[in-house]
């Protein structure tokens, strides 16, 4: 049973009280193996343009006790459907106990967990120590008792805090899958050294989207020509073997780094990076308003939106797909560019598609 990613449980259409009697009905003898109630919260406003105008305001403590009531009570009507093997929910609905209960020896055990974030803010208020978080332990436990359990955690509009406090919600000991972000402004070289780090044996997909200015979001930042630290993504890609999917919108990669990324998953099959955000360094120095190239030189020019013919056959020799090449503007979701479209058109089609079969993770 799908809800098809509705606007949000919270608000009209089906509120948590209709759940709930929705859930208690299932329960009677069910044998549902497969339920999807995940949402996309201010789905209707979703542009880059007018987002923050929809968000509520913060009701402080009230809110936080509303948001654990809420998780309580779905959990508790979630313990007694012991057949389920896929389930999507949103973080906040998610407790402790709920992933303790599914990934049991006694339960008919959980193989899929898709976990949408939508409010960063509330799902980690440790102010009030009021969080849905999920224990180190229980992950523990869960891949202990089900080492065929894989989890989707998908962060969709969640810039304001994402990128200091990721690990509240990717536990380390979390058996991660898939890691989508879309709109966060949260890809770092912290949280790369963390996924490289904590998921090696179990991450396959990454993907992260956001909007494509005229300069890229950077990832990593090179201080100077002898700054000798690795790239974070490349390293990433050396450690995690089971990477098959790598999507990267919006943010600077170098030109040479796409022949990296192949050499080391050469066994990517979906690998996504728009021309116009592919760069090539230049090194030499400025001279009377005139640069000259200079291998030794300290000044670096950038060019942006080029990727030569010759990177691109060898990263297509290297992947073994043909027809690989750089998406150029018209074959990316136009949300990306214009900040008045609906951010949905780059995630819904792929988290509804999770919910049916495996689908890519860029529309």
């Amino acid at each position: 049973m799908a809800l098809g990613c509705l606007t949000d449980l919270n608000r009209g259409g089906v509120d948590n009280d209709n759940l709930e009697k929705l859930l208690s009905n299932l329960n009677n003898g069910s044998q549902l193996k497969s339920l999807h109630i995940s949402t996309i919260k201010y789905a209707s406003s979703h542009s880059l343009a007018s987002s923050c105008k929809h968000k509520p305001v913060d009701d402080g403590e009230q809110s936080n006790r509303s948001i654990v009531n809420v998780r309580g009570s779905l959990s508790a009507s979630l313990l007694s459907l012991g057949h389920l093997s896929s389930l999507s929910i949103d973080y906040e609905h998610l407790s402790d106990d709920l992933v303790r209960h599914l990934s049991s020896s006694s339960a008919n055990r959980l193989t899929s967990l898709s976990i949408n974030v939508n409010e960063l803010d509330s799902a980690i208020n440790v102010n009030n120590n009021l969080t849905p978080h999920i224990r180190d332990e229980t992950w523990q436990l869960a891949r202990v008792n089900n080492s065929s359990l894989r989890v989707k955690v998908n962060f969709l509009m969640t810039e304001s805090t994402l990128a200091n406090n990721f690990r509240y919600i990717l536990n380390s000991t979390m058996p991660l899958e898939t890691l989508r972000m879309y709109f966060c402004k949260a890809l770092n070289p912290a949280m790369l050294q963390y996924l490289s780090d904590n998921y090696a044996d179990t991450l396959k997909s990454l993907c992260v989207v956001d909007s494509i200015q005229s300069d890229a979001l950077r990832y990593h930042v090179v201080s100077s020509r002898q700054d000798t630290d690795p790239d974070p993504l490349i390293l990433l890609c050396w450690k995690c073997r089971h990477l098959t999917e790598l999507v990267l919108v919006g943010y600077e990669i170098l030109e040479i780094n796409l022949i990296a990324i192949a050499k080391l998953r050469s066994n990517l099959k979906l690998f996504y990076v728009p021309m116009d955000c592919i760069i090539d360094l230049t090194y030499g120095k400025f001279k009377d308003d005139e640069f000259i190239e200079d291998e030794d030189g300290e000044d670096t020019l950038i060019d942006y939106g080029s990727c030569s013919h010759q990177i691109i056959d060898k990263v297509c020799k290297i992947l073994k797909i043909p027809s690989w090449h750089p998406l150029e503007k018209d074959e990316l979701p136009m949300c990306v560019y214009d900040r008045s479209i609906s951010l949905e058109e780059a995630f819904l089609d792929t988290l509804i598609g999770d919910q049916n079969v495996n689908s890519s993770s860029l529309s």
